[in-house]
């Protein structure tokens, strides 16, 4: 009877429990145990534990919101691939992390860059001047930053203001003139510097009212005052009656074409066809009573013809023009590998000058650009944070596939600081920072930037901050202590010669 009722009780015991097993989980306890899978591995389980059953009642839940099939995220093919990107993403947060390197942020270019921040304000002294006399220039080149600028240049451009002041808003004034006044300008935050250059005006030049305008430039690229390759965005003006002749040969910039539509000069950048040759026509201008043989220097570069690198084609041509005529002279633009291009002809008569700065882009050609890159503080100092910048941009909408480069390198060729950016840049200027901290003093580096495009150097470039010219004091100061060590070694060197020399004649 005893044994009847235990395999009773067995009987009802392993009934019960396999009911139980094959019973489905409430939604309350399915929904205790999602929300206790704080893990992958356990959001695993608990789906590998899901019967038929049950994730019919977890697809009508109307209480909670379950993932009964994990979605993958956008580029995996499958779980397996999904697995092994988060096992080396798990990797990559547990290896030890450099203090010293900060996070790159992306920021407003003007944060850092402000356009106009270093101006080189002109003085003549003068409100007429006489054709055939030299003229001198002043300058006031003065550093508003709150950090050091660099291999600085002041350009200057001479225009004589034209007789039909309605034309003024569409072409500008006449250029005559435009040169590198004064180059290898370093300034600290805040500096102001002075300088003065003796220019000579041409005693062929024509009688009017004129104006010299001032532009400043970075390492013969970065425009930090005014637009060299405008005719209306400058920065400092000085103002001047000269007198001169009567009449002149010099380019009418209003009769300048593009495949003959008319050209502007004050307006946004022409945009052409991607791959069709550009034929540019200019008329000459004689109006004196002689026929007159003039050369015409035509120079085509890219963006804005200020670096050498930049020129892709040369020639001179002369030309004679009639008595009070004019001639129309043509330049043809078939390179087609280029965004942005600037053809400035040059036309020479007597001792004088007349310019056009014709600028033009391509439709469909993206080229990416460095804007301006600087560091934030001068000179490094070792455990002080510093922050490298740069502003990049395309000249057109948007370009993929880029790299920018930079290294801070030190007077021994040693590597401060590195740092990179890859990916698109857009038409609109597009600013970064990156903070690292110094573990050694530095009053003498350079600043290296590469920029490629699909794998081609577009652009390389140097800003070297020289302690002799930025930290005088600090630098001179480091000189004494050297050669005072260099002496002292020097001495004791001596010495225990000495002590030598004197041993071994004891000795022998």
């Amino acid at each position: 009877m005893k044994k009847t009722f235990i395999l009773i009780f067995l009987f009802v015991f392993i009934t019960f429990n396999i009911a139980q097993a094959q019973s489905p989980r409430t939604v309350e306890q399915l929904i205790e145990q999602y929300d206790s899978a704080t893990t992958i591995e356990a959001l695993e389980e608990f789906y590998d534990s899901l019967t038929p059953s049950e994730e019919e009642i977890l697809s009508q839940s109307e209480t909670h919101s379950f993932i009964v099939t994990p979605i993958l995220p956008p580029g995996f093919e499958s779980e397996e691939e999904f697995e092994e990107f988060l096992e080396e993403f798990e990797e990559q947060q547990n290896q030890p992390q450099d203090v010293e390197q900060q996070q790159t942020e992306q920021v407003s270019c003007f944060d850092h860059y402000d356009f106009g921040s270093v101006q080189a304000k002109l003085f003549t002294g003068i409100e007429t001047a006489v054709s055939g006399t030299d003229l001198i220039i002043n300058m006031e080149v003065t550093n508003d930053n709150p950090y050091p600028v660099v291999d600085t240049a002041v350009f200057l451009k001479v225009y004589r203001e034209l007789d039909d002041t309605s034309r003024r808003t569409v072409d500008g004034d006449d250029l005559i003139d435009q040169f590198w006044a004064v180059k290898d300008i370093s300034l600290n935050a805040g500096e102001q510097k002075e300088y003065a250059i003796s220019w000579t005006i041409p005693a062929f030049l024509r009688d009017g009212k004129y104006h010299i305008d001032s532009y400043v430039v970075s390492s013969d690229r970065y425009n930090l005052s005014g637009l060299t390759f405008t005719d209306d965005v400058s920065g400092s003006k000085t103002f001047m009656s000269i007198r001169g002749v009567d009449e002149g040969v010099y380019f009418d910039k209003s009769s300048v074409t593009k495949n003959g539509e008319r050209h502007q000069f004050i307006s946004p950048i022409s945009v052409e066809d991607q791959t069709a040759p550009i034929t540019v026509s200019a008329d000459i201008v004689n109006t004196t009573d002689r026929a007159q043989t003039i050369e015409v220097d035509w120079n085509l570069s890219i963006w804005d013809g200020l670096l050498p690198e930049n020129y892709l084609d040369q020639k001179i041509e002369t030309h004679t023009i009639p008595a009070n005529s004019r001639k129309t002279i043509t330049y043809t633009v078939s390179d087609n590998n280029h965004s942005v291009y600037f053809l400035s002809p040059k036309l020479s008569w007597e001792d004088t000058s007349s310019w056009l700065n014709i600028r033009f882009a391509r439709e469909g050609i993206d080229i990416p650009r460095v804007n301006y890159p600087a560091v934030d503080t001068y000179p490094l100092i070792a455990g002080e944070p510093a922050k490298f910048f740069v502003c990049l941009h395309n000249t057109q909408d948007f370009v993929d596939d880029t790299l920018f480069k930079a290294q801070i390198i030190d007077h021994k060729g040693d590597i401060i600081y590195e740092y990179q950016r890859e990916g698109t840049i857009t038409g609109d200027m597009m600013g970064f920072e990156d903070e690292f901290i110094p573990s050694k003093d530095h009053s003498e580096f350079t600043i290296q930037t590469e920029l490629y495009q699909d794998g081609e150097l577009l652009d390389e470039d140097e800003m070297y901050y020289s302690c002799e010219v930025l930290n005088p004091d600090g630098c001179h100061k480091s000189n004494t202590t050297r050669n005072i060590i260099i002496g002292l070694l020097a001495l004791l060197v001596l010495i225990v010669l000495s002590k030598l020399t004197i041993l071994k004649k004891k000795n022998d």
